[in-house]
């Protein structure tokens, strides 16, 4: 499975981390593709606010 992350505070400001089977997982930098969504999250984070929202269960 593969999550793509923009942000601050990530190794590069847009990656892509993978994740085996085996659970070990990897990071490369930039969006790798084939891209197939599942779903979208979005996780906003300002001081000690944090703002979620996942698009996969209707919000």
């Amino acid at each position: 499975m593969k999550y793509i992350e923009v942000g601050i505070g990530n190794t590069w400001i847009d990656r892509t981390e993978t994740e085996l089977a085996n659970g070990s997982e990897f990071e490369q930098k930039g969006i790798v593709k084939p891209i197939v969504f599942h779903s979208v999250y979005i996780r906003v984070r300002y001081n000690t606010l944090t703002l979620s929202r996942d698009y996969k269960n209707n919000g």
